[in-house]
Parts: structure tokens; C-alpha cells; sequence
């Protein structure tokens, strides 16, 4: 059985997303399509030279001249905020024009380590399947930003997808920015699927703890490594989201820090040397070396040395060539401040 996948992603996301595809290809022995939405001419022209053929490309022009309304939207928001608005229309795209059976969109920073063909069997043919944040326990309040996020959800051609899109994409076309509305409690585009349940049939969560682990919830995830495969419990780790990963030459930013994350155990940093070295490999090919123009939790404007940033961020991650080494000065820098602290009151 085919499975058929969409992303989105601009230039600076192709290593990503060739990542991800590299990823699904292994998994699933090259039984899916891929539709890629590529949001800008480089990336078409990437693809144009270089076919993959599990890749299909869809630009963002064929969406704008289907759903017109979505320039409008491009005026009156900023770059990623308009990416964000793009969530419901990629996947009623794709039903409508290709009549599948079902599409599952996904972020472009997505990894599988095995298949995901076992969240599919989980439920029913006709379910929408959406992906819990499932916070670690230390920061349950980011719930206010949504239960869940937008990053594996899955529809089915049935009237009730279809239903769900359409109300999704009007309400995206209405308020769909990145900050947290005061007034409606709106976030982005994810906080809506917070009603989905409430207002549609057939509204599944995806409870798997294999599935949608990312920073936000792997500190209370029961990872291990055995016989050299990462686990959840006795189950195979499906896949991670890389969220906030960015790189700067040779200085990593996994983000985990934001999230509570402190020990990095085995299992966690063999989540990351795996993508990062075929990140590395796909960078070398495409003569990238950092994320300089990532719109989103980018700090690559900051014009700091390597020990500078090394001193600010804490923790993170070192390059050398295809190999990464993790560290952390997070208590040697507190016991720097401690020990200030107390010279300045013995001589003052």
C-alpha cells in the first residue's frame, strides 16, 4: 500500500525536507508519494534538476490560483505567519485535485526511525488523526498555545475531512498569527484543532508515545537504546520533531534547554547524531552551512563568537565535520555567578 505524505518548505528548509523523505523512503521501502509544496522558485528549480521519484512538486502559485484568498492573506501577515495559513489549504489541495485516499501532512523537520504504518493501523479508515503536544509535566502551561500541534495530522477523502479543511482553512484566512490572541485565546493555526473534537465525528488523537515526540515532551518520555534501536518503553521510537534545531557553522542549537531538557541521556543524543549526520551529508551536497535565513527562532543576526554564543545558549551542540559533540556549561556558569556573587560582597 502507497501511503501519500505533503510538506511545505522554501530553500532554506531542503535539507530538511530531503532529510525527511530520505528518512520515509528507508522506512517504508520507497512505498509512498511525497508532495512537497515548494514556497518559492529555488526550490522548484532544485527539484527540476534533481527528481526524486517518490517527490512530486505542487508550487505555491497553483494554490494561490486555486484558493485566491490566500493572497490577500499574504499581504496582511508576516512571511512564517503565511506559512502557517497555508496548513488546512496543502492538504484540501491534494484531496480535491488527486482524489487520495487519504493525505497525511507533515513539518518539513520530521525524522522516522521506523515505519508509520502502524499509527495508520491503529485506527479507523474514515478517523482524522491529529498529534497531542503531550507536555512534559514541567511545562504544562504551554497548553494555553494548544493541545496539540501541527505536524502529523491525517485526512481522509470523506465529506468530514473535506468539512474540516474548508472550516480550518476560513478560520487560518481570518486570524492566523503568531503570537497568542488575547481576546479569542488564538494561536497560529494550531490552537483551532483544540474544537475539532467537540465540533466534527471522527477525531482521533494519535496517544502512541512512539509518535510525535519532540523537545517538548521527551523529557518525560521513557527513551532507551537497545541492540543500537531507539525505544519508547518496548516499542519502536516512530518518529522525532526537530523543533528549534538550528546551526550556525559549527555551533548547534538543539533548543532542548527551552523545554526543561538538562540530561542529555544516550538515547536523546542518538535521536539527534542520527539526523544530524544526514543532515550534514545533504548540507555538504547543497554547499549549506548554517541557518542563517530560517525565519522562525533564528539568532544567526547575532554577530558573536564561538564562546560567546557558547557562553549565552549554555548547551548545544559542537560540529566537527560529520561528527557532533554535545555539551553543557549550565552549572559551571551558575557556580561563575555564585562565586561573583560572594567575592563581591567579601570586598564591598
Amino acid at each position: 500500500m502507497i501511503h501519500h505524505f505533503a510538506t511545505l518548505f522554501d530553500i532554506n528548509y531542503l535539507s530538511r525536507g530531503l532529510c525527511l523523505a530520505e528518512s520515509l523512503s528507508r522506512v517504508l521501502d520507497g512505498n509512498y508519494q511525497l508532495y512537497v509544496l515548494a514556497l518559492d522558485d529555488e526550490t522548484v528549480e532544485y527539484f527540476k534538476k534533481n527528481p526524486y521519484p517518490s517527490i512530486l512538486i505542487v508550487h505555491i502559485a497553483d494554490l494561490e490560483l486555486k484558493y485566491p484568498e490566500l493572497l490577500q492573506a499574504k499581504s496582511n501577515r508576516s512571511l512564517i505567519e503565511y506559512y502557517f495559513t497555508i496548513s488546512p489549504f496543502l492538504p484540501l489541495y491534494l484531496l480535491e485535485n488527486y482524489q487520495l485516499p487519504r493525505i497525511t501532512s507533515l513539518d518539513a523537520d520530521l525524522f522516522f526511525y521506523a515505519s508509520p504504518e502502524i499509527i495508520f493501523n491503529t485506527y479507523h479508515k474514515d478517523d482524522i488523526l491529529i498529534t497531542p503536544h503531550d507536555f512534559s509535566s514541567n511545562i504544562t502551561y504551554l497548553l494555553e498555545y494548544g493541545i496539540y500541534n501541527v505536524s502529523f495530522q491525517s485526512f481522509p477523502y470523506t465529506e468530514n475531512a473535506i468539512s474540516v479543511l474548508n472550516d480550518w482553512k476560513d478560520k487560518c484566512i481570518q486570524w492566523c498569527y503568531d503570537t497568542l490572541d488575547k481576546d479569542t485565546q488564538n494561536f497560529a493555526d494550531q490552537k483551532y484543532l483544540n474544537a475539532w473534537s467537540a465540533n466534527f465525528p471522527n477525531i482521533q488523537p494519535i496517544y502512541l508515545k512512539t509518535a510525535g515526540r519532540a523537545p517538548w515532551n521527551i523529557r518525560d518520555t521513557n527513551l532507551r537504546l537497545h541492540n543500537g534501536k531507539l525505544m519508547v518503553d518496548n516499542d519502536e521510537l516512530i518518529y522525532y520533531h526537530f523543533h528549534h534545531l538550528r546551526f550556525y557553522s559549527n555551533f548547534i542549537d538543539h533548543g532542548l534547554l527551552l523545554y526543561g531538557v538538562y540530561i542529555m541521556t544516550p538515547a536523546i543524543k542518538s535521536i539527534y547524531r542520527q539526523y544530524l549526520k544526514n543532515l550534514f551529508k545533504l548540507n555538504i551536497l547543497l554547499q549549506e552551512t548554517n541557518d542563517n535565513q530560517i525565519l522562525r527562532f533564528n539568532y544567526a543576526k547575532k554577530k558573536e563568537s564561538l564562546l560567546a554564543r557558547i557562553w549565552e545558549q549554555e548547551a548545544g551542540m559542537l560540529r566537527f565535520n560529520l561528527f557532533t559533540v554535545f555539551f553543557s556549561i549550565r552549572f559551571w556558569k551558575r557556580a561563575y555567578y555564585y562565586a561573583n556573587r560572594k567575592m563581591n560582597g567579601l570586598f564591598n
